[in-house]
C-alpha cells in the first residue's frame, strides 16, 4: 500500500535566545515554499591527460546545504507583534537546529540565518517572510543521538517468593563487553563519542578500534577517571577528566562509522575490565 501522508512541519531551536519558532497547521505562519531538503550541492574535480580520452575524477565532495524558504502570516489582527517577535529571533550571530518531520521522519540540522526579508508590497495584505538556512553540514542527522553501552548483566541467584504469579527474583551483576555492534543506518560513514569511565582499578593505555583502525590514548587512568574520545568530523579530540589532551599514539585514525554493522573493540595493555564504555552517535543521510 502506498503512502498519501504528505505532512511538513518544522521547528527551527535558537540556542542563542533558547526559544523556537514552529510552522504547522497550528501556527499561525503557513509554509508557501521550501527547498533544500531532498540533496545539496556537489563538487567534482575532473582531471585530463593530453593523451588519454576523457578525464578521470580526482576528488568528489558535498557542498554546503541552503534551505530557502517563504512564509505567510495568516494571523492579520497580530501580524505586527508576530512580525516584531520573528526579526528579533532571526540572527546570523545566533546558532540554530532546524527540526524537521516529514510524512512520518524526523531529523535534524546544524544551520545559520545566511538571508532574512520580512514584508509585503500591499500593507493590507499578509506579511510575508522569506528567509534561507546555511547548513555548514550538509547531512541530516537522527532526531536524538542513539547511545550504546558495552555492558551486559549476567544472572546469579534466584530467590524464591510468596507473591502471587511471580516465580522469583533474580540477581545479576555487570559483565564489561570488549566488543559491540553498532549499526549505521545512514546514508554515509559517521563519527562517534566514546565515553570510558574508569571503575575497581587502573586502565593502561585504552583503545577502541574497528578492524584495523584504531585510536590508542597513552595515559594511565585510576579509578574514577573518564576519558572522552570524539571522532565526528569537526569535533575530533581526546578529552580527559573535560579537559582536551591530544595523547594518542601517532598511528591512531579517528575512524568513521561506515553504513551498515559495525564490530567496535575496547582493549588496554591493562586493565580493560575495569572499563565502562557509551557510545553516542548519529546516523547522517543525503535529505528528509
Amino acid at each position: 500500500m502506498r503512502s498519501t501522508d504528505r505532512t511538513l512541519s518544522l521547528e527551527l531551536h535558537n540556542h542563542t535566545l533558547n526559544k523556537t519558532f514552529a510552522v504547522n497547521s497550528k501556527q499561525p505562519y503557513r509554509l508557501l515554499s521550501i527547498a533544500g531538503l531532498g540533496s545539496t550541492g556537489y563538487d567534482v574535480a575532473a582531471m585530463s591527460h593530453a593523451v588519454q580520452d576523457g578525464a578521470f575524477v580526482a576528488n568528489t565532495r558535498l557542498r554546503e546545504r541552503y534551505i530557502p524558504m517563504k512564509l505567510e502570516c495568516s494571523d492579520y489582527e497580530n501580524s505586527v507583534e508576530l512580525r516584531n517577535e520573528l526579526i528579533h529571533f532571526m540572527s546570523p550571530v545566533h546558532r540554530y537546529t532546524l527540526y524537521i518531520e516529514r510524512s512520518g521522519i524526523k531529523r535534524r540540522i546544524d544551520c545559520r540565518v545566511n538571508d532574512f526579508a520580512f514584508d509585503t508590497p500591499n500593507i493590507y495584505e499578509f506579511y510575508a517572510a522569506d528567509f534561507e538556512l546555511i547548513c555548514p553540514s550538509p547531512f541530516f542527522l537522527d532526531e536524538a543521538d542513539t547511545t550504546q553501552q558495552f555492558l551486559t548483566f549476567a544472572p546469579q541467584m534466584s530467590f524464591p517468593l510468596a507473591f502471587p504469579r511471580l516465580t522469583g527474583m533474580t540477581t545479576a551483576v555487570p559483565i564489561v563487553l570488549d566488543g559491540m555492534t553498532v549499526s549505521n543506518d545512514g546514508d554515509v560513514p559517521t563519527g562517534f563519542i566514546a565515553d570510558i569511565e574508569v571503575h575497581g582499578g587502573d586502565m593502561v593505555n585504552p583503545q577502541i578500534s574497528l578492524g584495523d583502525e584504531y585510536v590508542r590514548v597513552n595515559i594511565t587512568l585510576h579509578a574514577g577517571d573518564k576519558l572522552q574520545i570524539d571522532t565526528r568530523q569537526g569535533n575530533k579530540n581526546i578529552y580527559v577528566n573535560g579537559v582536551s589532551s591530544f595523547r594518542f599514539d601517532r598511528t591512531s585514525v579517528f575512524f568513521q562509522l561506515p553504513p551498515g554493522v559495525n564490530t567496535l573493540k575496547v582493549s588496554a595493555d591493562e586493565g580493560v575490565g575495569n572499563a565502562r564504555t557509551t557510545i553516542i552517535y548519529s546516523n547522517r543521510w543525503l535529505g528528509v
